[in-house]
Formats: C-alpha cells, sequence, structure tokens
C-alpha cells in the first residue's frame, strides 16, 4: 500500500509525539533518537558470475534509544525506575518504553521498546537562556513499529 497523497493536511510533527515509559507519560522530551538493524552474511558458491548463491537470516540488533529531556523530566524518570527497582538504583530495572505520533489527518504511528534499561545518563550545562537538559540512553529487546518488527519471529 502506497501512502496517501495529502493536500493540506496535517503531517506529523512533534507535536504529534506522546511518549510512555512503564505506563507513565512525559512530555519534557525533546528529541529521541533509535534504530536496529539485521546484520546478514552471504553464502557463496562456485559460478562464473561469483554473486551470492544465499544469505543468512541475519542476527538482530536494537541500538540504544537516546532522548534528550529536561532536567525536570530526567529526575521524573530516575524517580520512578528506582522506585521499581528497590528505592535506590534506577539502572537495573527493565521498563516497557512507548512512542506514539498521532494526527486526525494521518494514520497513527506506534513503537514499542520492549525491555529497556537505563543504561547511561549525561549532562553538559552552560549558562545561557537555554532550558537545562540531561542526554539518556536505554538499551532495548527490540523495537515494534505498529506490531510489526524488523526480525522474524518464527
Amino acid at each position: 500500500m502506497a501512502d496517501e497523497i495529502r493536500i493540506n493536511g496535517i503531517a506529523h510533527s512533534w507535536g504529534s509525539t506522546k511518549l510512555k515509559i512503564a505506563g507513565e507519560r512525559y512530555s519534557g522530551i525533546m528529541s529521541i533518537s533509535y534504530s536496529d538493524k539485521l546484520e546478514t552474511a552471504f553464502g557463496y558458491g562456485m559460478g562464473k558470475s561469483q554473486k551470492p548463491r544465499s544469505q543468512s537470516r541475519g542476527k538482530y540488533s536494537a541500538e540504544q534509544v537516546t532522548m534528550k529531556v529536561q532536567t525536570s523530566t530526567a529526575q521524573a524518570i530516575r524517580d520512578q525506575l528506582a522506585a521499581r527497582g528497590g528505592g535506590l538504583s534506577y539502572g537495573t530495572v527493565l521498563v516497557p518504553i512507548v512512542l506514539q505520533y498521532l494526527e486526525l489527518d494521518d494514520s497513527p504511528i506506534t513503537v514499542e521498546f520492549e525491555d529497556c534499561r537505563l543504561v547511561e545518563d549525561g549532562s553538559s550545562d552552560e549558562e545561557g537562556g537555554d532550558v537545562l537538559t540531561v542526554e539518556i540512553k536505554f538499551s532495548t529487546f527490540g523495537i515494534r513499529r505498529n506490531g510489526k518488527t524488523l526480525y522474524s519471529e518464527f
């Protein structure tokens, strides 16, 4: 199915995004980046063309989910994770993260990050008029986009 022709419609933008970590919604997210990939290998054999005869199913990996968040949002996330991890550590619990893009004139997009764990927490502050931010990174076991995966589950 091809994408729709849109004339004067509203497309997804940053204002369309909603993010939940372990069911709690956060709005102080300023950016998010993520990716996943399949590392495949070709199988070769004899023949004049020497082109591949086959390709492996591949090894799946998901890169870290990186977010730039306001400092107060980062602290709220830390507090929520620490409460789930016994009160002190916020880097030991696995939680789901759900990112949604919602607009009336467009199809919804839901990205689910499975079993995420906060693995990096960094800050770089400086004098100025900008809002103070923190960069946090989550590891994830896998990414689903509208229920579909890059890898085969069977």
